[in-house]
């Protein structure tokens, strides 16, 4: 009897304690699942971001951060330095091989992905204000080739930008395309040089020529005359009232007709007036039929320094320029 009682006293301690084992064991497989499942979720989030960025569908070209992917239709900077139509080849690193639009880049090139932007849709949006510095297709023809551009006005959904050479376009948003900091600092200088040379062409352009008392231009004489768009060296052909006609290419028998006071006697050592520093002067150019504003720089004895309005330096002796005042 006693026996009986213990035996099953220890299978009822054995069920019992198979009970709580198993229980236990039940309450932890829900935790052991849920961590699976959480694990499982985050790694399918992970590979869907990854597949989001190397799709081949395309970047949102409208989005201005968007990032440009293989395929893509782009605006990059080629060789030269210009901003040019292509299409993204392949991509490695921070480079984008892009196979060019235009005949005039028949070979692909690498290009740094910072310098690389997709080209806007239809119905991009606005993504620059006044004052912006950005490329724009501002071409009339098809030519591939974006421009350096300064947005001067938005307006609903018209753009106004003015180029380097001061001609202003309106366009849409889908001609004009945000660039980089760097990029826009870059355009900034470009804009300041070019500003920086129109200030110094509009001062040197007020000053006139020193003509002598009494100078009178006669047929036949070699002078320096005033054209449409610079000083000619040239031989007077013909003189009626004030006006002259100047022969300043006689290869191609061309000429130009100015009035008297636009011209003034070929230079010469003899009697020349010096002039001073900050003065500005006439100087032949490489080709010697036209003549540069310049400035002068300094003066030592007869040796006068000069630079033109892109900074570049020359030395010049009585003779060889026209004193302006």
């Amino acid at each position: 009897m006693t026996e009986e009682i213990n035996n099953q006293e220890q299978a009822e301690h054995r069920s019992g304690l198979w009970m709580r084992m198993t229980c236990t064991h039940r309450k932890k497989i829900p935790m052991k699942r849920n961590l699976i499942i959480v694990l499982a979720t985050i790694l399918l989030a992970a590979c869907g971001a990854k597949n989001s960025n190397t799709s081949s569908a395309g970047s949102d070209a409208n989005s201005p951060s968007a990032k440009p992917v293989v395929g893509d239709l782009v605006v990059a900077k080629n060789k030269t330095g210009s901003f040019a139509e292509g299409k993204i080849r392949s991509i490695e690193g921070q480079k984008a091989n892009i196979g060019w639009s235009s005949k005039e880049d028949p070979d692909p090139s690498d290009v740094d992905l910072a310098n690389v932007y997709p080209i806007p849709k239809a119905d991009a949006p606005t993504n620059v204000k006044a004052g912006d510095f950005a490329l724009a297709n501002t071409s009339s023809y098809n030519d591939g080739y974006w421009n350096n551009v300064q947005v001067t006005s938005v307006s609903g959904a018209v753009i106004t930008v003015k180029e380097t050479n001061d001609y202003t376009h309106d366009i849409s948003s889908d001609k004009v395309i945000a660039v980089s900091p760097t990029e826009s600092a870059n355009i900034k200088a470009m804009f300041d040089k070019n500003s920086k040379k129109a200030d110094f062409a509009e001062k040197a352009q007020k000053a006139r020529p020193v003509i002598p008392d009494g100078y009178k231009p006669k047929v036949g004489e070699t002078v320096v005359a005033e054209g449409q768009l610079a000083w000619n060296t040239g031989q007077v052909k013909s003189i009626s009232g004030d006006k002259a006609m100047i022969i300043w290419d006689p290869k191609n028998n061309s000429t130009f007709e100015t009035t008297l006071d636009k011209i003034v006697p070929y230079p010469t050592a003899a009697g020349a007036a010096m002039p001073a520093v900050n003065d500005y002067v006439l100087i032949k150019m490489a080709d010697p039929r036209i003549w540069e504003y310049v400035q002068v720089t300094s003066v030592n004895g007869t040796n006068v320094a000069v630079k033109n309005r892109s900074d570049e330096t020359n030395t010049v002796k009585p003779g060889e320029f026209i004193l302006l005042k």
